[in-house]
């Protein structure tokens, strides 16, 4: 006669009971890394066409523009902040407006879930990398999950040379 092998119902069902208690009380840790996994990919979208900027500046030895573009054909300042998108492109002639002859060299478009806003005026809605691939201007972009948390956020300096990123340090909030 041979043995039956396998589990019993009641082990399963214990096996289930445990795999719910640990599952219940890694959840939380875990939606933790996902918002800051998502906000530091938000934060690097940025970082990269800022890079790219630059190098195209220097590239195309021109004035090469940044700004808020919802429709990735044209500027726009209509948009509060700059998670409606932005885009890149050679300005031949320095107004941040997208004109005939002019390239467009990159287009991001909207990003869910964050607000995206410089703390001055200098970036409202568009500034410049010049030829020698320094900045028009320096000023900080805040990255804060739209629940408004700083245990996330992000910002990104850009000063007259190479943007970077760091987090949230205590005293600062998001919008």
């Amino acid at each position: 006669m041979s043995k039956i092998k396998g589990f019993s119902l009641v082990e399963l069902m214990i096996v289930l009971a445990i795999a719910g208690i640990l599952i219940s009380a890694v959840l939380p840790a875990f939606r933790g890394v996902v918002a800051n996994n998502r906000i530091t990919t938000q934060t690097n979208l940025l970082l990269a066409s800022l890079n790219l900027a630059r190098t195209e500046s220097v590239k195309r030895n021109n004035t090469v523009a940044v700004c808020k573009s919802s429709s990735g054909t044209a500027c726009t300042s209509a948009a509060a902040g700059w998670e409606a998108g932005w885009m890149i492109f050679s300005d031949n002639d320095n107004d941040a407006t997208v004109d005939v002859g002019e390239t467009i060299v990159h287009v991001q478009g909207a990003i869910d879930g964050v607000t995206i806003r410089p703390l001055t005026a200098a970036f409202s809605d568009a500034f410049f990398y010049r030829a020698d691939g320094s900045s028009s201007d320096t000023d900080t972009f805040n990255f804060c999950p739209d629940d408004g948390t700083t245990a996330y956020a992000r910002k990104v300096f850009v000063s007259r040379m190479k943007p970077r990123s760091s987090l949230f340090d205590d005293g600062d909030t998001c919008p």
